[in-house]
């Protein structure tokens, strides 16, 4: 590993129907040493089992990043997804990943400014777990084709309800100037 840039990183949402063990492979052909992981593909071999792995693989996680998994308009629903989201910050910390980044999740039939206080709500014990360990927990913007994903489309509006929230960044380039 090695020959990219220090400061690039390849995502595997790049390579999203890959195994991981294929990420790692194409990694290490490419030289890459510095990754975010989606955590999809990471569930697909088994949340320990992908730890395992990348922590024998001598890459710097950058983040691992996966899609908010609460139906914001269904709170009653919302407890479900706590243990799972726990275990995400512990695999992040296990790798020595930089952040845990979410997109917000599809905002149902709330409207925007009900979508974010539905999300504030909803990711505060993910946020404080995050911070009792110390790992920034950060939001990416979604496109706006992809409400299924998220219902936050503009960097700017990214940006606010991160700050209200504390938590951090991650801009998504394709989208967020569109």
């Amino acid at each position: 590993m090695g020959k990219f840039h220090p400061r690039l990183s390849l995502s595997s949402v790049c390579t999203f129907a890959w195994s991981l063990d294929e990420d790692l492979r194409l990694w290490d052909d490419l030289g890459v040493d510095y990754v975010a992981v989606a955590l999809p593909t990471m569930d697909a071999v088994g949340l320990d089992a992908a730890v395992t792995a990348l922590q024998g693989s001598g890459a710097r996680i950058g983040n691992l990043i996966g899609v908010s998994p609460f139906a914001l308009d269904k709170p009653a629903g919302w407890s479900q997804h706590y243990g799972r989201m726990d275990d995400y910050v512990g695999a992040a910390k296990a790798v020595g990943a930089e952040a845990l980044l979410f997109t917000t999740g599809p905002s149902g039939t709330l409207r925007w400014e009900e979508a974010a206080s539905a999300f504030a709500e909803a990711f505060g014990p993910i946020l404080a777990a995050a911070a009792k360990v110390g790992l920034p927990l950060g939001l990416e913007n979604t496109g706006a084709l992809r409400y299924d994903n998220g219902f936050v489309t503009t960097l700017a509006d990214t940006v606010d309800l991160a700050r209200s929230l504390g938590a951090t960044v991650c801009v998504e380039t394709w989208n967020c100037f569109m």
